[in-house]
């Protein structure tokens, strides 16, 4: 019995210092934010994460109730950023860093959002992979 309280107590604490730690917000962290947005032609995913690349919030379209083919719309980008917008301003940031990956239509509405809820933008970064060497062409035609 008291080897069993021994254990539970020392699982206890180990548990405790795990979700105090989650809890805390680091003064770096709410400073400096990046914004990655993922523009995709069915889709737009937003996440904010720290510098060290940790996720603190994410939103897309899907998270609002749209289905299919209207997630691949401008008002359902337009939906996920602002519900990121009003996020951030709950807690207070003042400005972010945007790093832009994909051509679909997410892209085009980022800086007015960001702007009607007084969130100033630092740098934009655009990040979508570009294949620099391609895959083989195909054999010349024989006459």
């Amino acid at each position: 019995m008291d080897l069993n309280s021994k254990y539970n107590n020392y699982f206890k604490t180990k548990i405790e210092k795990v979700l105090s730690k989650r809890n805390q917000v680091d003064e770096h962290s709410i400073n400096d934010l990046v914004l990655h947005l993922k523009c995709s032609f069915n889709n737009t995913i937003a996440c904010i994460t720290n510098i060290k690349g940790n996720v603190l919030m994410w939103s897309s379209p899907a998270c609002h109730g749209l289905k299919g083919s209207k997630r691949s719309t401008v008002f359902a980008a337009r939906v996920a950023i602002t519900e990121i917008a009003k996020n951030l301003q709950s807690r207070n940031v003042k400005s972010v860093d945007i790093r832009l990956k994909g051509l679909g239509p997410g892209r085009r509405k980022i800086t007015k959002i960001l702007n009607d809820y007084n969130i100033e933008i630092r740098s934009i970064q655009d990040v979508t992979p570009l294949p620099f060497n391609g895959t083989r062409l195909r054999r010349k035609r024989r006459i």
